[in-house]
Parts: structure tokens; sequence; C-alpha cells
């Protein structure tokens, strides 16, 4: 009995280190600065490089392209689906964008697919309604 215990205990040991080796934890995330009113995009540090913007109007859009134009990696939230169509053309002012991450549901039409597709500078888009 007592040798059973122990292989047991041993496979499962084993099994543990294999599978760790197969697929190790995943990183932890770093912390995201995220910004949802004014006062926070008034305070924004101006070398902030990434950064979630839950969408609050184009008021707050404008204030943190203008503290922050040298945002990379900006993740677009749009928890209540009002994303104004000049939203889109605004982040060309953003020059150094390369991810743009847009969350919620869009309403995307011809006019912010092509102001999407004029950010040369952009290298990845990743869209999804949740």
């Amino acid at each position: 009995m007592r040798t059973r215990l122990c292989s047991a205990a041993l496979a499962a040991a084993l099994l543990f280190s294999v599978s760790a080796l197969i697929a190790p934890p995943p990183a932890l995330a770093v912390d995201e600065t995220v910004v949802s009113t004014l006062e926070e995009a008034r305070t924004i540090d101006p070398a902030i490089k990434k950064l979630t913007l839950r969408m609050g109007g184009l008021e707050l859009l404008a204030t943190l392209i203008e503290r922050a134009p040298g945002i990379e990696d900006l993740h677009f939230s749009n928890p209540s689906n009002q994303v104004p169509t000049a939203a889109f053309p605004m982040l060309a002012k953003l020059p150094k964008l390369r991810t743009l991450r847009l969350t919620g549901d869009m309403f995307l039409y011809d006019e912010e697919f092509a102001a999407i597709g004029r950010l040369s500078q952009l290298t990845k888009l990743t869209m999804s309604l949740a």
C-alpha cells in the first residue's frame, strides 16, 4: 500500500513538472493606465506609451491626444457604444500609434474604417465586442 502511495505521489509530481515545462504560467499583466475622465486625461504623464481610454466624448480624446501625443498602444474601450465618428480621424494626431485595440460595439461604417486605414504607422488592429 505504501509503495503504491509513493508511486502515485511520484507520478503526480512528475506530471506536474512536465506540464509546467510544456505550458509555462502566463506572464504577469503589466499595470495599464486607464483614463475615463477629463481630470485623468489632464494629469496623464506626457511620456506614457500604453493606456486604456474608456471613451467619454471627443473632449476627453482631444485632451488625451494633446497631453500625450507619444502613445504607441491604445486600448479604445467603448462600454456605452457612444463613439462619435469624428473620434477616428483624431487618432491620426498620434504619430507613434502602432497598436489599436477597439473593445465594444463600435458601429463602424466606411468613414471610420477609412480613417483607421489612413493610420499608416499602425501595425496591429484588434477588435472585439467584449
